[in-house]
């Protein structure tokens, strides 16, 4: 054994003479005579090699490998050595493995090497590619190996060593461009260092992208892209394309995960190296006609561009202060240009707006006659924005040149951000008694019911309106006349009546309201005028295409109008506005059937439509229920995508509950905040096996660590998921899993789109061993009810647990059919 003499222990068997201990031989040599015949045989068989001729070489470095490979599975089979034995052997090269020189004398060679410089190999046969057994060395599994230390796979903390170390090198071995990347990958998704020491920003091992004209090939007009290895300081994350192509710069690559690694190590975004200067070129004036009317535009949208629940951009702490029409200043040039300087380059390009600063905080935001909406927002958002982007220009600039109703029918908080309306309580004057005309009075006349009377402009809807259609009709309809809308609706008015009126209303035959046309006041006049602005180009639709896009919208607005039909309490907006009649105005995009309107009878909403007193037939029982159900599987379908980038959201406040739907704590509910990144995860897709997608919180670091940690129980809990989702006949990717390690929030709606805490599906049920049991799934199967019901309703009132009860109601069989399959 090892060169150790040993007794044949056939020879014992043969003659029934135990020689062994006769002569008081040992069964085994002891561990610390191994060892160090081990290094000794390192020794020998390393001069065998180095004295033997260069054509036998390959063949004595085999038999080499194949004696050691004899050594570490007999020292596997002893199982008497201590750490310290094995710690002593890890400062030592004693394995031997294939040398992965790439010149021609080392061919078939062996090298030498440390238990922490060497790797097992892959089991799986076909993971041959794997950036493990590229990079490094590996060799066949060994528990004594593994004992001395020896590890399966390399850390990330070695890639990003040996990366930074030897990027050449590596990209290399690698063979290729697309692999270097994933490996950078990798690295981003669990960076190995807390901070950036200035060597590691210095170090040129990122890959990165140039943009090289190409004078010889005409039909490749955008240059051709160059790759190179780059420091990290040496390279722009383009934020915007058009500096990107202005400026020939390395780029990084054009993908969120690394643009955020790189400029963690010491990259800048091209938006913030490019230095702007902007030249008013001919004079200006202020108090212009055009300056008057963007500066009452500017005032008028303000709360809107400065509302965390419009953009998700981070804002400027003075983000509202910057926007004051004390602060700003609108003037009108000549004509403006913009000089762009990085470096030596500089660019000069004619532009519509630009921001200059004033003295004291004062701004002033120039405008040309003919003034580009873009340019416009691109100004004010270089304001109020941290970075701004192009498409936030594009937005800002979007937000402002649209008219508010157009802005309203996109699902916008036109109404309660601009105009905050305080809750209406509405209550019946009692009827005065009727007094007897005077003898002599002249009989009024009776008016005709075929032309209602118009009111005048800004007239109230009258206040007998008790189910609230007449005001939701003259939400939808507000150049309507009143008195029409209520002739129309009647005293027995329901919602199937509502819905034809809509529909007839929609076509826009009916009588407006005095002052609706052209009986516009100047100033409405200066806002049409400035949202007709020469500089948008796109052309008038024709009257019969408007009429048809009314028709096809209508429902969308119906659906609007309709109070908390379609709340969705997500996170990352703010509540929706409340109707004062009981109503709220949801953003949610998308038609809706209209359910019966909810009434409160003994405390408890109930489905019975307009309560008149009468008795109802089973018949219009079952077809309120049918009509329920048919609701309730509609909206289900029209659930969204998750956001695959996440959520930053403020705690919000929905507040102003209608007396209906009061709560004891004052009719305020607290929605909390929600902070949540995409997680990579083990596939370095961002979802599970099952393709549900991870994010963690941005605001606890553990939280990564914990998923990296127990991502099992997120496989788990996504199988979970993804039998429930079967039951409501929910598409996966309206699901996703979610950790945060902090507040009570269980799940979530975002969006029409539901987000589950693993954190709660881990304490209470996987750490426990309950992850399949009937307790487990009862929970979410009720969890996911509660959040498919604020696709309906967004706040927490009767309304919403109606919808709750009515979705576990309607799902309850299916459910029990899956339990009894789990018990089985």
């Amino acid at each position: 054994v090892m060169g150790f003499p040993c007794l044949d222990p056939e020879l014992d068997k043969k003659s029934g003479k135990l020689y062994s201990s006769r002569f008081r031989c040992p069964e085994e040599p002891d561990t610390t005579s191994l060892v160090q015949q081990l290094l000794e045989l390192v020794e020998k068989s390393k001069k065998i090699i180095q004295q033997s001729k260069v054509v036998d070489k390959p063949r004595v470095c085999t038999n080499v490998s194949t004696l050691f490979e004899d050594i570490f599975k007999y020292l596997s089979s002893r199982t008497d050595f201590d750490a310290r034995t094995m710690k002593a052997l890890q400062s030592h090269n004693f394995i031997p493995c294939k040398s992965k020189s790439s010149s021609n004398d080392s061919s078939g060679l062996i090298d030498w090497y440390r238990p922490t410089d060497v790797y097992f190999k892959s089991k799986n046969e076909k993971d041959e590619d794997s950036i493990t057994e590229i990079l490094f060395h590996v060799i066949e599994f060994s528990p004594f190996l593994a004992a001395a230390g020896v590890k399966s796979e390399a850390t990330t903390h070695d890639l990003f060593q040996l990366t930074v170390l030897y990027p050449e090198k590596v990209l290399r071995a690698l063979g290729s461009e697309e692999k270097y990347r994933a490996l950078l990958r990798r690295i981003a998704a669990n960076p190995p260092f807390k901070s950036v020491p200035p060597a590691i920003s210095k170090a040129p091992f990122l890959l990165a992208y140039k943009i090289v004209d190409d004078d010889d090939d005409e039909s490749n007009k955008g240059g051709i892209r160059k790759t190179q290895l780059a420091a990290a300081e040496d390279i722009y994350i383009v934020d915007n394309s058009f500096f990107g192509r202005m400026f020939p710069v390395l780029q990084a690559p054009h993908e969120s995960d690394l643009e955020d690694f790189y400029c963690r190590l010491g990259s800048k975004y091209i938006s913030k190296g490019v230095k702007k200067n902007f030249e008013v070129l001919g004079g200006y004036k202020e108090g212009t006609p055009l300056a008057l009317q963007l500066a009452e535009r500017l005032n008028e949208r303000r709360p809107l561009l400065v509302s965390p629940s419009v953009t998700s951009r981070p804002l400027l702490s003075n983000a509202s202060a910057v926007l004051d029409e004390k602060n700003v200043v609108i003037a009108q040039a000549n004509d403006l240009k913009a000089v762009y300087s990085l470096g030596s380059s500089v660019r000069n390009q004619r532009i519509t707006c630009c921001a200059k600063a004033a003295k004291g905080r004062r701004n002033v935001l120039f405008v040309t006659k003919d003034f580009d909406w873009f340019d416009v927002g691109y100004a004010i958002g270089a304001l109020i924005l941290q970075r701004c982007q192009l498409e936030d220009a594009f937005f800002i600039g979007s937000l402002l040149e649209a008219p508010l109703d157009q802005l309203r029918a996109r699902g916008f908080p036109v109404d309660r951000i601009l105009r905050p309306v305080e809750p209406v309580i509405l209550h019946e004057e009692p009827p005065a008694p009727p007094q007897a005309p005077p003898q002599n009075a002249p009989k009024a006349p009776t008016p005709a019911p075929e032309s209602p009377t118009v009111p005048k402009v800004g007239q109230k809807p009258k206040e007998n309106d008790e189910n609230g259609f007449q005001q939701i009709l003259q939400q939808m309809f507000p150049d309507c006349s009143p008195d029409y809308i209520q002739a129309l609706l009647g005293p027995d008015a329901d919602l199937e009546k509502l819905q034809k009126i809509a529909d007839e209303l929609a076509s826009g035959n009916y009588p407006k309201s005095t002052g609706s046309e052209g009986n516009q006041t100047d100033k409405e006049l200066e806002k049409d005028e400035l949202t007709k602005n020469p500089v948008q180009k796109s052309d008038k639709k024709s009257s019969k295409e408007g009429e048809t896009k009314n028709k096809q919208k209508f429902g969308k607005r119906l659906s609007r109008a309709l109070s908390g039909r379609k709340g969705n309490n997500s996170p990352d907006k703010k509540p929706p506005a409340i109707n004062p009649l009981g109503g709220m105005n949801s953003g949610a995009v998308g038609d809706q059937q209209l359910p019966p309107r909810m009434e409160t009878v003994q405390g408890q909403p109930s489905m019975n439509g307009h309560n008149d007193g009468q008795p109802k037939a089973p018949e219009d029982d079952a077809a309120d229920n049918s009509r329920m159900e048919s609701l309730l599987e509609q909206t289900i379908g029209q659930s969204n995508k998750v956001n695959p980038r996440g959520i930053n959201s403020a705690e919000t406040h929905l507040t102003h509950l209608p007396h209906s739907h009061e709560r004891p704590d004052n009719g305020c509910e607290v929605i909390p905040s929600q902070h949540i990144k995409p997680f990579s995860g083990p596939y370095r897709t961002g979802k599970t096996k099952k393709g549900v997608r991870i994010f963690f919180s941005r605001q606890h670091p553990e939280s990564e660590d914990f998923l990296n940690e127990h991502f099992h129980a997120v496989e788990t809990f996504a199988d979970v998921l993804e039998a429930l989702c079967d039951i409501y006949s929910l598409p996966m990717m309206s699901v996703c899993i979610f950790h945060d390690p902090s507040g009570s929030t269980i799940a979530f709606n975002s969006n029409r789109s539901l987000h589950f805490n693993v954190r709660f599906f881990y304490s209470l049920h996987y750490a426990q061993n309950r992850q399949n049991s009937s307790d487990c799934y009862s929970y979410w199967f009720t969890t996911m009810a509660h959040e498919l019901a604020h696709h309906l309703a967004a706040g927490h009132n009767k309304e919403h647990g109606f919808y709750t009860e009515s979705y576990i109601t309607k799902y309850l069989p299916k459910f029990a059919t899956m339990l009894a399959k789990l018990d089985d």
